[in-house]
């Protein structure tokens, strides 16, 4: 047999390698996955999708879902709403965060009472809420996280005090709050991470000097405040990430020039700062991550044309 002219042996006979149930040396189908049909390409088993699904590696993935259903990691999933909390209104500048088991955990603002608040999802699926700080007007912009052990905190603003806050879950469950800065107004816009040493890094904003500020702490050391960026009106709408190699960056809005900025944090502990787009009126509400490789991505909101825009950090400080 001319496998070269369309043809194989299967036996003693000579058959096409279009016959899907005949290659080798015995009569064996093809084993095709899930919503396909089995066939042969040059020789070797194939398959092709049904309608409303499409090649994803070895399998069939969909490509539209039934009502109720939405298009999750290439397979059809269920839209799971839940209310974590309906005491009054409640769920303003709010942060989410999944511990080693997936679960959810959420701080958010309280205006129905002006505190901060902060959900657990359960097992099942029910939700506990908390209120951390409910002395003062406490809990706008919320940033929550877990550090390395698996301990809770979240960053927040203190809007009776003026001060920037950091309230812990430790592992008793016993609460812990604490100033982290209380000269002028400062906390707003907070963000937080930590490293991998589990130590945290929050960047926020001063509304009393118009700077972007950064505290952090080295293995339950006093705080060290630092000014990031002086130069006019900056600082609002930050997002801070840490990246692989555990350096500090911070994406921020400059309201001076109405553009996005980034800063990061060299070994010395100087700050460098760059521009990132200058595109009309630029930079609100910012949010940055890195991937594993180390480039950092940041999403943003640009007035001028009320777009949402997104930035990547290319080659020789180049986005």
């Amino acid at each position: 047999c001319l496998r070269s002219a369309g043809f194989h042996r299967c036996g003693s006979a000579c058959v096409s390698v279009l016959v899907v149930n005949s290659w080798g040396n015995l009569v064996i189908p093809c084993p095709p996955p899930p919503y396909s049909t089995p066939t042969i390409n040059f020789g070797e088993c194939d398959f092709i999708c049904d309608d409303t699904y499409e090649a994803c590696g070895q399998t069939c993935c969909p490509t539209e879902c039934p009502s109720g259903q939405e298009l999750y990691n290439g397979s059809c999933a269920k839209i799971h709403l839940q209310i974590v909390d309906e005491e009054g209104k409640v769920g303003e500048t709010s942060s989410l965060a999944l511990d080693p088991s997936g679960r959810a955990h959420v701080a958010y603002y309280a205006d129905s009472g002006s505190d901060l608040r902060y959900a657990a999802q359960q097992l099942d699926d029910s939700w506990i809420s908390e209120k951390p700080d409910g002395k003062d007007d406490a809990g706008r912009h919320a940033s929550i996280a877990f550090d390395g052990a698996g301990l809770l905190h979240v960053a927040y603003h203190n809007a009776s005090q003026k001060d920037m806050m950091l309230a812990t879950k430790q592992a008793s469950g016993a609460r812990k709050v604490q100033i982290v800065e209380g000269n002028g107004d400062v906390g707003e816009n907070a963000s937080l991470a930590h490293d991998s040493a589990g130590d945290p890094h929050i960047s926020y904003y001063d509304s009393f000097n118009r700077d972007l500020m950064y505290a952090t702490r080295q293995g339950g050391e006093a705080w060290m405040i630092q000014v990031v960026d002086a130069i006019g009106d900056v600082g609002e709408y930050t997002s801070l990430a840490v990246d692989p190699s555990d350096d500090v960056h911070i994406s921020y809005y400059d309201a001076s020039g109405r553009n996005l900025k980034h800063a990061s944090r060299q070994t010395d502990g100087s700050w460098r700062t760059q521009t990132v787009d200058t595109d009309g009126d630029v930079g609100e509400y910012t949010s940055m991550a890195f991937d594993p490789f180390g480039v950092a991505h940041i999403g943003y909101y640009r007035e001028s044309g009320q777009d949402l825009r997104y930035a990547v950090a290319g080659d020789s400080d180049s986005w």
